[in-house]
């Protein structure tokens, strides 16, 4: 707590105890989670509002698919969050805009990665509260043991291959799916400060994807309805994808979380992109001491362990993630785990313009067209 909101509270305190009606300052905090994120979120904020008298804290759960377009739109008029939750990958987009404030203190006890995902031109741009990625989920009835390397996973697919089934499953000619195999494989989307798509590491991971298809390892049309199928089926023992597929797996099905694979070519690990959810203050806050207050309780540790043991998140503070509450919960440790190979996703305005030359690259190449 700094000095001047110590003040504020001593003054609270003097003015309750005098009978005189305090005006408490109110904070905005939009979002767009949902389920059981949602309901752990809006519970922990009750909780520091309740602790914290000379504040009130308004909380607005927004529509995902609208979420960016008004906070946009609202926040330079005056009419937005004091803070709010968003993914990383716009920063490069909003700072410029001055939609998001830098962190005003060195923030430590986090992990670099997530750090490193909240960085811009050397500048820290709100903190992280949670991460996502892709990771290999599989049958423990039929997978014994998951595989380490790729030759390992190509074996284990070619044995429950055949017919309608497939011994992996993901969304192959998708972008965002094949990162994995492009940053295991030393390839990347920038060279330095340029974007470099014909690299030779990004040739050689779609030789790798094509030749799973062209053996008959993974589904021909892989979308994300297919691959959730084929699992809950059991017609395909592994799949890659990310937390979200755990809401999709039917309730009577048997599953586990690993790490991705190394690529035995290169001895690099398949990397995912990584997706960090950050609690960021608006530059257009006209309470923003108020609001850093709130932002660095909620990814502190005790509100993140809160969050990952009821909200089932994989939080990006270190010390909540060692508890043994969480790290000895087996999906939330298999996503820790992945983490540290994880790759964030480029916040830069240019990679946005890369995804569409990707998907065309990698759908010519999966259909034999190039």
């Amino acid at each position: 707590m700094t000095p001047w909101t110590h003040l504020k509270c001593c003054l609270a305190g003097v003015l309750l105890l005098l009978g005189a009606p305090v005006k408490a300052e109110e904070i905005t905090l939009w979002h767009a989670y949902r389920g059981q994120e949602r309901t752990v979120l809006e519970q922990l904020v009750k909780d520091y509002d309740s602790a914290h008298p000379e504040v009130t804290v308004v909380v607005r759960a927004l529509a995902y698919d609208s979420f960016v377009t008004k906070l946009e739109a609202a926040a330079p008029r005056g009419n937005g969050p004091d803070l709010f939750i968003a993914a990383h990958e716009r920063l490069g987009d909003w700072v410029p805009l001055g939609l998001v404030e830098p962190t005003p203190s060195d923030a430590g006890g986090f992990h670099p990665s997530t750090i490193r995902a909240l960085t811009l031109d050397d500048t820290l741009h709100g903190l992280p509260l949670a991460y996502k990625c892709l990771a290999l989920f599989y049958d423990p009835d039929v997978i014994s043991s998951p595989p380490k390397t790729t030759s390992a996973l190509v074996e284990l697919a070619r044995m429950h291959s055949g017919g309608n089934h497939f011994g992996l499953a993901y969304s192959a000619t998708e972008p965002y799916f094949h990162a994995p195999w492009m940053h295991g494989f030393g390839g990347g989307v920038f060279d330095g400060d340029s974007v470099a798509l014909d690299q030779p590491g990004n040739a050689r991971a779609l030789q790798f994807a094509r030749a799973l298809r062209t053996e008959g390892l993974i589904p021909d049309e892989p979308t994300g309805v297919l691959v959730t199928q084929l699992f809950n089926d059991g017609m395909s023992p592994m799949v890659i994808n990310g937390p979200w597929f755990i809401g999709e797996i039917d309730e009577k099905r048997n599953y586990a979380v690993a790490p991705l694979p190394i690529v035995d070519e290169t001895g690099k690990s398949a990397a995912p992109y990584l997706t960090v959810e950050a609690i960021q203050v608006s530059g257009f806050s006209t309470s923003k001491e108020s609001a850093w207050q709130l932002a660095e309780w909620l990814a502190g540790p005790e509100a993140a362990k809160t969050r990952a043991v009821e909200g089932r998140q994989s939080v990006a503070n270190l010390q909540a993630a060692a508890d043994p509450q969480v790290a000895d919960d087996p999906i939330l440790a298999a996503f820790r785990a992945q983490l540290d190979s994880a790759r964030p996703l480029p916040n830069r305005p240019e990679m946005a313009a890369t995804w569409e030359p990707m998907a065309r690259a990698v759908r010519r190449v999966m259909r034999g067209a190039s």
